[in-house]
């Protein structure tokens, strides 16, 4: 699958918060090139996600929570992934989003910690959907976030 990405401008913010000014800080702090993607992108990954991921939650799925769900989204040997976050709730799971605080992003680098973002609630996948971290407003204190592999699902 290939998105329609464009760079930054010097300056430029992907989408006027704090939050996502300190996502880009954080990113390029970690040593991770991150990419804005354009919106017709962003709604194609969040559909692409959906369409594997969006019933996952939902029953007694198998998944990964909180610090089990860091650890295993941490091992993966992915370096080219995206940040998406969610334009409306994700059925089984707490997200549902009242606005937009950050951008989404096509990242090169390894995997980091995202947590201190999750009040933007959003996912992690790789380009090829194999997997996705889900990032809601619960943090680990109440079960989340959540790693899911797409073979789970079969």
């Amino acid at each position: 699958m290939s998105f329609n990405v464009r760079p930054l401008c010097s300056g430029e913010s992907a989408f006027p918060t704090k939050l996502d000014d300190d996502l880009r800080v954080y990113l390029a702090g970690s040593g991770v090139e991150s990419t804005l993607l354009e919106e017709p992108a962003q709604r194609d990954a969040e559909a692409e996600w959906r369409s594997v991921f969006g019933g996952a939650f939902l029953g007694r799925p198998r998944l990964r929570r909180a610090a089990k769900a860091e650890y295993d989204y941490l091992q993966q040997p992915c370096t080219h992934y995206m940040i998406v976050p969610f334009t409306s709730g994700v059925p089984g799971t707490s997200v549902s989003v009242y606005r937009r605080s950050i951008g989404a992003y096509e990242c090169h680098g390894t995997l980091v910690t995202l947590g201190q973002f999750c009040d933007a609630k959003f996912f992690v996948s790789p380009m090829d959907f194999e997997w996705t971290m889900v990032h809601t407003h619960e943090g680990y204190a109440f079960d989340g976030p959540y790693f899911v592999r797409r073979e789970w699902l079969r």
